[in-house]
């Protein structure tokens, strides 16, 4: 009987922490199901354009880059005010992106699921949010305030939606850290966008660019 009985509460102590769920996985929940559900889809062909497509986040500050090299050779102001309302924006999301990684921590899907989901771009950083889709969304939503047009609009947001998507098909990431990344991209530039044009109520004098120059702002306009 004492046999049982001590069989029994070393049983006990050995699935307490099961119990709670510590050594267990995360659940799979809608998030894991989506995942998984793409991951069933992959082909080689669809493997090597996703990841081109997820690469692409390297072209997320050349407009920033751009807007200043031109605003510097011509000396248009408006340009470089431009610039700066982009920089801004993508250094802004940078700071807000990489602070929520490392304070939620959140490991990801192929780590907490390993025996299931395989990632084709392993990442070393935490899940949450995710970073290609915040900086891409702050990139196009700083153009479309910038130039609110429909051949500026549309193109930059179907690339910002191809990245996020992207970073799903890869299995990067979870379904709410790319909705988390959209917002956080998309809020920062709306910031960004506000503190320009506060600067330049309190300052008219600024918003002036010299008329004897071509604005590159003027020719997204016609």
């Amino acid at each position: 009987m004492r046999r049982h009985c001590f069989t029994i509460i070393i049983l006990l102590i050995v699935a307490v922490p099961r119990s709670r769920g510590d050594t267990l996985p995360p659940p799979r929940d809608h998030d894991f199901e989506t995942l998984y559900s793409i991951q069933q889809r992959r082909t080689p062909t669809h493997n090597r354009y996703w990841t081109a497509v997820s690469n692409s986040l390297a072209l997320s500050p050349v407009p920033a880059i751009g807007h200043g090299l031109y605003g510097w050779a011509t000396g248009d102001r408006q340009v470089l005010y431009n610039a700066a309302e982009l920089g801004g924006s993508w250094l802004l999301t940078a700071g807000v992106t990489m602070s929520l990684k490392y304070l939620i921590n959140r490991p990801r899907p192929y780590v907490a699921h390993a025996s299931d989901l395989v990632c084709l771009q392993p990442l070393p950083d935490p899940s949450f949010p995710s970073g290609h889709t915040s900086f891409c969304f702050a990139t196009a939503t700083s153009l479309s305030l910038i130039y609110p047009r429909w051949y500026v609009v549309i193109p930059f947001y179907l690339w910002a939606t191809g990245v996020a998507y992207s970073r799903l098909y890869i299995g990067a990431h979870y379904p709410t850290d790319v909705v988390a990344g959209a917002l956080i991209g998309t809020s920062c530039a709306v910031v960004a966008y506000w503190v320009r044009n506060c600067i330049m109520r309190q300052h008219p004098d600024l918003a002036l660019a010299n008329p004897s120059q071509v604005s590159f702002s003027f020719a997204f306009h016609l």
